[in-house]
């Protein structure tokens, strides 16, 4: 037990997750809103008017067209 994993001695576990989104237009969106809780650090999708929306619920995240960038 003392050699244990971080999960399993309950360390660490009110850390919040960081998260990239990728492709967040409708169904994206609708993902994104599920685990809105987490820090959303970057956004991604090829129609930038699909960011906007996302991009207002999470102004710290990052914007991107093109995936290989994040």
């Amino acid at each position: 037990m003392f050699a244990a994993p971080a999960i399993l001695r309950g360390r660490n576990l009110n850390d919040r997750v960081r998260i990239a989104a990728i492709g967040v237009g409708v169904r994206g969106g609708s993902n994104l809103h599920d685990v809105s809780g987490e820090d959303i650090v970057a956004l991604c999708d090829v129609a930038e008017s699909a960011i906007d929306r996302p991009a207002s619920d999470h102004p710290k995240a990052r914007r991107y067209r093109d995936f290989r960038r994040i």
